[in-house]
């Protein structure tokens, strides 16, 4: 089964999402092609003063670690010293935000980053460089069929047509922007316009459960909250989790259950009293809810998680470590 080849640009310290490159051969010419901007994006992460001047505090304090997005895949890029920006529109110099998309392109990756997140990306991006941050992706080649962005929560009412005439993809992440209290996405509305829209979490420094159910259950609730019964149905949620999510990915052979795609499947186990008095199971987890028992999660037909448990996973040894890294931060 085909996979479409992936350049994700992430945040500080999250060596899970950094810089994530599908095939070896992609790989090999993405370490070959970045480490030619070792230097400049070295000196993009030291950027002066004028650029980081009312930053999200967010970011400001752990700049530092900057050169430690990559994740453990992508140890090659690593070792050149490459870099990856949390948001383009103050992590990393214009030129350089350039030169990464017209990369990815030559190579056939995607394009990711963060985008909009908080009012203070929209204020800083207005105050610094003079036009809205979807305008500032545009203006240097950051918009497209193949990018998409996280959160998109303060996005203003001329972005629209621009993410729309596009094609460029919205990963949606209703726990994380509660969590951190940064606003909630117009998602109903841009999904109205054809606009991709795809379920995530963010990552775990602003979503503990990571939970894609939960997930899922979140995102049908705050927008029936707020825009009424009618504002996002339970299809429009499952549609975002599954061939919304492949679309945005560039990924054709998923998200669908059909002769010829992947055996990308999840069979719950709805044996929780929650969910005994659901009219339709199909829809049981998104409704109520909850941790739903996984009976088996399959990837490409392989099973990956058997009645809750991942094989060959030591979870105990797993939690312990957790607890020392926590107590270490703590």
């Amino acid at each position: 089964m085909r996979r479409s080849p992936l350049l994700v640009l992430s945040g500080p310290g999250q060596r899970d999402g950094g810089c994530l490159v599908r095939s070896r051969r992609s790989l090999r010419y993405a370490a070959r092609a970045l480490s030619r901007w070792r230097d400049r994006v070295r000196s993009a992460s030291r950027l002066p003063e004028r650029h980081g001047a009312g930053k999200p505090r967010r970011y400001r304090r752990r700049r530092a670690k900057a050169g430690r997005t990559l994740s453990p895949g992508v140890a090659e890029c690593d070792a050149a010293g490459c870099h990856g920006p949390t948001t383009p529109t103050f992590s990393v110099s214009p030129a350089v935000l350039k030169e990464l998309a017209v990369a990815g392109r030559s190579m056939g990756v995607r394009l990711h980053t963060h985008l909009s997140e908080t009012a203070e990306y929209v204020r800083y991006c207005r105050e610094v460089h003079d036009m809205t941050p979807v305008e500032f992706c545009a203006e240097h080649g950051w918009l497209g069929e193949d990018v998409w962005f996280a959160h998109m929560v303060h996005v203003d009412d001329s972005e629209i047509p621009l993410l729309q005439q596009t094609g460029t993809g919205i990963a949606h992440c209703p726990q994380s922007n509660c969590r951190l209290g940064s606003g909630i996405a117009r998602v109903p509305e841009m999904a109205k316009r054809g606009i991709p829209i795809s379920l995530a979490v963010d990552g775990a420094a602003s979503n503990e459960a990571a939970d894609m159910v939960q997930e899922a259950h979140t995102a049908w609730m705050i927008h029936r909250a707020l825009g009424g019964a009618d504002a996002v149905t339970v299809e429009d949620v499952v549609h975002w989790g599954t061939r919304g999510g492949a679309e945005v990915l560039g990924l054709t052979g998923l998200g669908l259950i059909e002769p010829g795609k992947a055996a990308d499947l999840v069979v719950y186990d709805l044996d929780q009293p929650r969910y005994f008095g659901v009219h339709d199971p199909a829809v049981a987890p998104v409704v109520a809810g909850g941790s739903a028992t996984i009976r088996y999660l399959l990837i490409n037909g392989r099973v990956c998680v058997q009645d809750g448990v991942v094989p060959g996973l030591d979870m105990e040894g797993l939690r312990a470590r957790a607890a020392e890294t926590v107590a270490a931060l703590a």
